[in-house]
């Protein structure tokens, strides 16, 4: 491609191909590749009908049915928790320990 050059957007206040554009220049190979990036494109023709396609998506997952996701917990028959062990403090188990007299 030669620069200067040209690089088109559609929708834009110009008119062309059954659709809309604008466009601008860009002076080098990166400023292409930055448009590009951006949305523009090399052609009015592309630029149209890149537009066209996505109003065509738009409108397709406009008219499709919602689809609404349930989720249901599976059911889970209650079971009892088991007892806990009894707690002993260390003084208690020094208490229940046989003591030796001193003589």
């Amino acid at each position: 491609m030669e620069f200067p050059s040209m690089v088109y957007r559609s929708p834009g206040r110009n008119q062309a191909r059954g659709g809309t554009y604008d466009y601008c220049g860009v002076e080098s190979q990166e400023e292409l590749d930055e448009a590009i990036q951006y949305g523009w494109h090399t052609s009015v023709e592309a630029a149209v009908d890149a537009c066209n396609a996505a109003l065509e998506a738009a409108e397709r997952l406009k008219n499709e049915p919602k689809v609404k996701i349930v989720v249901t917990e599976p059911e889970v028959e209650a079971v009892a928790a088991p007892e806990a062990p009894e707690l002993v403090s260390e003084d208690e188990e020094e208490d229940e320990k046989p003591r030796r007299r001193r003589k």
